[in-house]
């Protein structure tokens, strides 16, 4: 290994004027008199060629001293022409960094000097960042969207419950070879054929996801995790095995995209956020905006950053024209692809800059600007030019063309495209070569990609929530294949390739309902499997076989109900090999019949076990059982939002398209508003009982709230009381969930000779009361309540019936005290009869 000597010593800054250092150097960052430098930045050098035997048989003396934090230490390392020096300890924030570079033999220039100024930012301002993306107003529906419910087949791959269905609109001859990478946000990764079914699948709670082949064959995919704020690049190999994980250094990673080179380098976009004094730029400007920029680094094949190119170095902050530059917080850069020309040297797209840039690889310096304010070149016939640009490529085979999606949200009016264009750097001038617009005006606000395959053809991503995930069209602008999501989710980017990967181990999730725990598993490519074994295992305690199945899924109702267990399968292929073991998972089974109570010690005979009571900041309140048996929140200090106090008991499966009963008794010490319901239990918090805000009184009051599940299937609920705008005490029990058993006939033993309608029971009732009817024939059946002005209050029924004697449950949540009419309607039978209501 080649020792280098550092030198750390004291000197004064003698100019904050650039060295001339031409003869030697191509590059150096950071700049001299560079603002904004991350305070945990790394020296880079880079060298010309005629001068890189030095970085074989010299050494190197790296003086570096912090105006606040001293000399520092650090490490040498050499990559190719490029000398880094990684300092040992951070810098000081805002603080000037001088540097002082010399060899020996000596530099043309004996010694270089210069200084650079750090960031006054640290990580906490990184984290405002990561805040702000748990609050993109566009995400609060992403995770209702249909699925496919419960354990389904489609040529031979099982699929969950809560895969989403994709609609193939249209699937003809001519498409490009290979199949469909894309990601639904929060939801899967996806290899699809092009008849829709899975080739692969894997599960993520991720947001903004690529998912996509290298250069090498690998596989890559963003982990884009908005629920911590946190983003890195996963490798896998052909066998869908993890590989290795990439971040950017020194910054906060932008999700928008990752390249591997194949030199072994890779291309990463940083986030960067700063505070500056916005008011010295724009008029109304905040003197301590946050403003949020970006980054390109380069990473050897050992890690090292060998190059970085800053946009406050390069960029105005004013260019970003469609930005309120005097809001607190604006996004004035917006890179989202990066990409590397047909000479070597970077591509990247800068969306709120309506810009692509071209930037010398060893020097830094920008070779053209396409677009924006700093536009380079003439356009010779596209006047409107592009707009919120993404995926900026250069077409392979084809120099100088160069094909991008132009979301065109500030075009008049704005329309989505496809468009390649062909770049002439001698005349200046840009040509719009092909492009493709829908015929359905599609128009995009964020997201998209368009991706030039082998054969010809454009495969398009139009990105937003709606709109078709992967369309592709011939040079003609015929579309010839064309997916969408069956609901509103967005997809990032889409991608063809041709794809022979096999999986060296099955895939496994598991998912819980009343009447069975559904394994869900698949080795996926492999089309020699013959047989599944299944193995589960309790607290510590050994793994053991339990079954074999010849299919690629298994429900286990015979286990001990509500019991931890890990389940793990291998699978065996027609030649008797076993593969690897599937991934671990856990589940808790919870069998529940029909009618049965999902909730815990509702009735509080166990005190508070089962329940827990969440306080925001600044809230006062304690829970314990009182001298009645109930539950009390006793509040000292009540909240601002009715979510600052809350009761709750998670852990509860809900499974789509099946009706429930949500019922519990509240008093309360004086009159509130209390917001009780059956929730997801991380955001958005969707409420799927749809209850509402409800004025609780200072008397004992029994609810009773049926509803259907309509969002897809949720293995952990949340039954909730948001408490925080209540004030004094509030009492809870006798609180019950449970699935409604279906109508079915009371009596089976004989039919009916006449339709009939009973005397409802009790009558007058106060909570609910029973009403009953017989129909002789199967009739389509209406049950409505009318109150004394003959006025229609409800319908309790509008369904189809078979022959028999029925009995449903009325609940009088939902009427004031006094005289009712029940009117039931059958075929041609019709009868009427009164109830009272007293409460």
């Amino acid at each position: 290994m080649i020792r280098f000597l550092i030198i750390f010593t004291f000197f004064i800054l003698y100019s904050p004027a650039k060295t001339n250092d031409s003869d030697l150097i191509l590059y150096r960052f950071p700049e001299p008199n560079a603002r904004f430098v991350s305070i945990k930045s790394t020296i880079i050098i880079k060298v010309k060629k005629n001068f890189q035997c030095l970085l074989k048989t010299g050494s190197f003396n790296f003086t570096i001293r912090g105006e606040e934090s001293g000399p520092h230490e650090g490490k040498v390392n050499i990559s190719e022409n490029t000398i880094i020096f990684k300092p040992l300890s951070r810098f000081e924030a805002g603080e000037i960094v001088f540097v002082a570079i010399s060899s020996n033999p000596p530099l043309p220039e004996k010694t270089i000097k210069y200084s650079f100024t750090t960031s006054l930012s640290t990580d906490e301002n990184l984290q405002i960042y990561k805040n702000s993306k748990l609050k993109k107003p566009f995400l609060k529906k992403e995770t209702e969207f249909p699925t496919y419910d419960e354990v389904t087949m489609m040529n031979g791959v099982s699929l969950p419950s809560d895969f989403p269905k994709i609609d193939i609109v249209k699937n003809q001859k001519g498409t490009a070879p290979g199949y469909i990478f894309f990601g639904l946000r929060r939801s899967y990764f996806m290899i699809l054929k092009n008849d829709g079914t899975p080739y692969y699948y894997h599960k993520s709670n991720d947001y903004l996801m690529d998912f996509k082949v290298l250069y090498n064959g690998q596989l890559v995919k963003t982990v884009d995790d908005w629920d911590k704020g946190e983003t890195f690049f996963v490798t896998m190999d052909t066998n869908f095995a993890e590989l290795d994980t990439f971040r950017v250094i020194g910054y906060g990673t932008n999700h928008h995209d990752f390249q591997l080179l194949p030199d072994g380098h890779i291309l990463l976009l940083t986030v960067d956020l700063q505070k500056i004094d916005m008011s010295k730029i724009v008029d109304g400007g905040q003197k301590d905006a946050s403003v949020l920029g970006n980054h390109i680094q380069e990473l050897d094949e050992n890690g090292n950053l060998i190059f970085e190119w800053r946009c406050w170095d390069n960029y105005n902050i004013t260019d970003a024209l469609h930005e309120d530059l005097t809001s607190s917080y604006f996004d004035c850069v917006h890179m989202n692809s990066i990409a590397i020309d047909f000479d070597g040297h970077l591509l990247v797209s800068s969306r709120n800059l309506d810009e692509c840039t071209k930037i010398n690889r060893q020097t830094g310096e920008i070779i053209w600007r396409l677009g924006g304010n700093n536009n380079s070149f003439v356009f010779l016939n596209d006047r409107e030019r592009f707009s919120y640009q993404h995926m900026f490529r250069p077409v392979e085979g084809k120099p100088n063309h160069y094909t991008l999606f132009d979301n065109g949200k500030f075009h008049t009016p704005p329309c989505s495209r496809a468009v390649e264009y062909k770049i002439d750097t001698a005349n200046m001038t840009v040509e719009k070569v092909w492009e493709y617009k829908d015929e359905r005006q599609i128009a995009s606000a964020y997201l998209g990609g368009v991706f030039r395959l082998p054969n010809g053809n454009t495969l398009i991503n139009w990105g937003q929530e709606g709109y078709p995930f992967a369309t592709e069209v011939s040079e003609e602008g015929n579309i010839l294949f064309e997916a969408r999501s069956a609901a509103n989710i967005a997809s990032y980017r889409s991608y063809r390739y041709p794809w022979k990967g096999t999986a060296e181990r099955p895939y496994l999730i598991a998912e819980v309902f009343p009447e069975a725990v559904s394994l869900i598993f698949n080795k996926f490519g492999d089309l020699t499997v013959e047989k599944y074994m299944i193995y589960l295992s309790r607290a510590e305690e050994d793994w053991q076989y339990y079954t074999t199945t010849t299919k690629p899924y298994i429900n286990l109702s015979q286990l001990e109900n509500n019991t931890v267990y890990q389940f793990k399968v291998n699978a065996v292929d027609t030649l008797g090999n076993t593969s690897l073991y599937s991934n671990i998972v856990k589940a808790r089974t919870k069998y529940y019949k029909p009618g049965s109570n999902y909730i815990k010690n509702g009735n509080f005979d166990q005190g508070p076990e089962f329940w827990q009571l969440k306080l925001s900041e600044d809230v006062v309140a304690t829970g314990k059982l009182s001298d009645s048996g109930r539950y009390c929140i006793s509040i000292t200090t009540p909240g601002e939002d009715k979510r600052d106090i809350q009761l709750f008991q998670n852990n509860i499966s809900l499974i789509k398209g099946r009706k429930y009963l949500f019922e519990f008794d509240v008093i309360a010490q004086s009159a509130c508003v209390i917001g009780p319901g059956i929730e997801m239990d991380t955001e958005p918090f969707t409420d799927y009982s749809a209850i509402g805000n409800l004025v609780f009184k200072n008397t004992l009051q029994h609810y009773s709230f049926p509803f259907t599940m309509e969002y897809k299937t949720d293995q952990n609920a949340c039954v909730v009381f948001n408490c925080g705008l209540a004030s004094e005490d509030i009492l809870f029990d006798n609180i019950v969930l449970k699935e409604q058993v279906p109508d079915k006939p009371v009596e089976k033993s004989e039919i009916p000779e006449r339709f009939l309608l009973f005397n409802n029971y009790p009558n007058p009732f106060n909570q609910s009361t029973k009403i009953k009817f017989a129909l002789s024939t199967s009739q389509s059946v209406t049950l409505e309540i009318y109150n004394i002005l003959g006025q229609r209050i409800k319908t309790v029924l509008d369904r189809h019936y078979t022959e028999g004697i029925y009995e449903i449950t009325l609940s009088a949540n939902d009427l004031a005290s006094g005289l009712y009419f029940y009117k039931l309607k059958a075929g041609n039978f019709v009868d009427m009869k009164k109830m009272v209501v007293i409460k």
